[in-house]
């Protein structure tokens, strides 16, 4: 399945949040209990939604059931900027009821919305059984499969990655 840079990258930024929540020190299954906490916690949480809105739509983990997966295959091919509108995003699936409250906190904030597509097309991308390949990732990024061996596309597909980062106001990796 295709989807955008943008979600490319926060896929694995989501996954890796839900793996570190995942598992306490002792190697005890507490996701339950710090998706809990996230829940209770989430007011706090949303001034972080524009810099790390993967480890805000963890809140969500387990409370959204997609209903249109075709159209939310639509959603995950745009990015910032030119994702749909949470009111038609939420058309596709169902949010938990004992959750839904939370979308509303979300929405009363600037960027509610970007962040609620964001979250249900992380949440989507999640729940989809691994068929994306390398050769994918490396299409969405505009490398084919013979370029992949070529010494140097590392630091072209790199570049890319820290310029597109750039645009959105993080800053460049220092290189020494």
């Amino acid at each position: 399945m295709k989807i955008s840079p943008y979600f490319s990258q926060l896929k694995e930024s989501y996954q890796s949040e839900i793996d570190d929540l995942r598992f306490d020190s002792e190697g005890k299954d507490v996701l339950n209990a710090r998706l809990t906490d996230k829940r209770r916690l989430f007011k706090e949480l949303l001034p972080m939604m524009d810099l790390a809105p993967e480890m805000v739509a963890a809140t969500f983990h387990g409370c959204i059931t997609v209903n249109d997966r075709e159209q939310m295959q639509t959603f995950v091919l745009e990015g910032p900027g030119a994702l749909a509108a949470w009111e038609v995003v939420s058309r596709s699936l169902t949010v938990r009821a004992d959750q839904a409250h939370l979308i509303g906190l979300a929405l009363t904030r600037d960027g509610g919305d970007e962040f609620l597509v964001t979250m249900a097309c992380l949440q989507f991308l999640f729940d989809m059984p691994e068929e994306s390949s390398a050769s994918e990732m490396d299409d969405d990024l505009g490398m084919s499969d013979e370029d992949s061996d070529e010494p140097g596309d590392q630091e072209a597909g790199t570049d890319k990655a820290e310029d597109w980062l750039n645009e959105h106001g993080f800053d460049r990796r220092n290189t020494f």
